[in-house]
């Protein structure tokens, strides 16, 4: 049966465009390696099964197929639930092979003619070993890189078909990487679960309003972060610092107070104050943003804060100038710093190292520093703010301190490909 039908008849369903094209290249004997790139419940691992069934039943020949997946393997599911709608099918398995007449065991199975499926975890030990014409990996961001070369190692015979289906979330891994090539060595399928009839619109929405763009381009539109787009300060540091207490002072009335403060004349000037907590750690206990607003306006308002809370320091961006000449007119309450000359490279470095060693204390309210911090791309001083930079910037001059003190051009910091590793030379 031509497959497009067979995944009528199998799953009684209509497939999308995206899908038959990817059934009908599955099918294809010179498509060897096969990378589904694909936006979450867009039909990629259902689609995925038909084509495992379509191997198992229709193929001319007796073949192994290799099933792995990092989680509960949601491919074999699909095929189990399919089996259900189809006892025929099960009536072409070894005895063996059945369970209560109607279900698969969960383990994998053998037909008649001598195709057999094997359900595997995502470890060297539960695959080696394991001959396969076909291997499906399944969720293959999650399966550790070392594994897939494990069953990469498994194919062997004239389909020797390689089959990576996942959402792009894990950057390190082989199928970002392999899914971003300049010069692909996959045929490689990008899918969204825009737009699609088993989605309701409001909740798709729903997602974009709520997700960081990058969260909503790979969980949603299937697209692998860019090297650019990789996030700064991932969701799950983020949200590992995210604490439900109160913004108090932790180290009673003395305890040492610092205030960043990012000026801005057409964007927001964003104040944060944290309390530095031992040596290493800080947390955040205030937070006001003026839009809008001159020096002239916000300036005093300002130092009735910096009355208020006696910080050990105040720092804030050296730009625009006139902002830092109002303060200077004032008594010098702010210690201006030039991101233009090495500053901003070690002062996000510093940031983000606190943000992965879970040694900022965010206090629940305070919602919008965890958006900024998830939103947040870096980029150079010299180039424009990037979503989100405001307030992330001026969390970063409350906790800055800079190697060689505030008065010299810091040593120059590195940012390798890999932005959670900073190397200070």
């Amino acid at each position: 049966m031509e497959i497009t039908e067979y995944f009528r008849w199998l799953t009684e369903l209509e497939p999308t465009d995206m899908q038959k094209e990817l059934l009908t290249e599955a099918v294809n004997p010179d498509n060897m390696k096969i990378l589904v790139c694909a936006g979450r419940q867009s039909g990629k691992t259902l689609t995925t099964a038909v084509i495992i069934m379509w191997y198992i039943f229709e193929y001319g020949e007796p073949i192994n197929a290799l099933l792995i997946s990092a989680q509960d393997n949601i491919l074999y599911f699909h095929m189990r639930e399919l089996f259900k709608k189809h006892p025929e099918l099960v009536e072409q398995l070894t005895e063996r092979s059945r369970l209560a007449a109607e279900l698969v065991p969960i383990r994998g199975f053998e037909t008649i003619k001598g195709s057999v499926v094997f359900v595997k975890g995502s470890t060297t030990k539960q695959i080696m070993g394991t001959p396969a014409d076909i291997v499906v990996i399944d969720e293959a961001c999650e399966v550790k890189n070392n594994v897939i070369i494990d069953a990469i190692g498994c194919l062997s015979g004239k389909l020797s078909k390689l089959i990576l289906v996942s959402t792009p979330h894990v950057p390190t891994s082989y199928f970002v990487e392999w899914a971003t090539e300049e010069k692909p060595t996959f045929k490689i399928y990008t899918w969204s679960s825009e737009h699609l009839p088993w989605h309701k619109e409001e909740m798709v929405k729903e997602k974009k309003k709520r997700m960081s763009r990058q969260e909503y381009a790979t969980q949603v539109l299937g697209r692998p972060p860019t090297r650019e787009e990789r996030a700064f300060f991932p969701t799950k540091q983020v949200e590992a610092c995210i604490v439900d207490v109160e913004p108090i002072r932790e180290g009673g009335e003395n305890s040492r107070i610092e205030i960043g403060i990012d000026f801005g004349s057409t964007s927001p000037t964003i104040l944060i104050i944290t309390e530095r907590i031992g040596t290493t750690r800080r947390k955040v206990l205030f937070m006001k943003q003026w839009k809008g607003h001159p020096i002239e306006e916000i300036g005093p308002e300002i130092l009735d804060i910096i009355s208020k809370w006696k910080p050990y320091i105040t720092k804030g961006d050296s730009q625009p100038e006139s902002y830092i000449r109002w303060f200077n007119n004032h008594g010098r309450k702010v210690k201006s710093i030039d991101l233009r000359v090495g500053h901003k490279e070690q002062m996000m470095g510093q940031l983000q190292k606190m943000v992965r060693e879970k040694r900022i204390i965010i206090p629940i309210n305070f919602v919008d520093i965890p958006i900024a911090l998830k939103k947040y791309k870096y980029v150079n001083a010299k180039d424009a703010k990037s979503v989100g930079s405001d307030i992330v910037e001026a969390l970063a001059f409350s906790i800055y301190e800079p190697i060689g003190g505030l008065g010299d051009t810091p040593r120059m910091v590195t940012f390798p490909n890999r932005t959670e590793d900073i190397i200070y030379q």
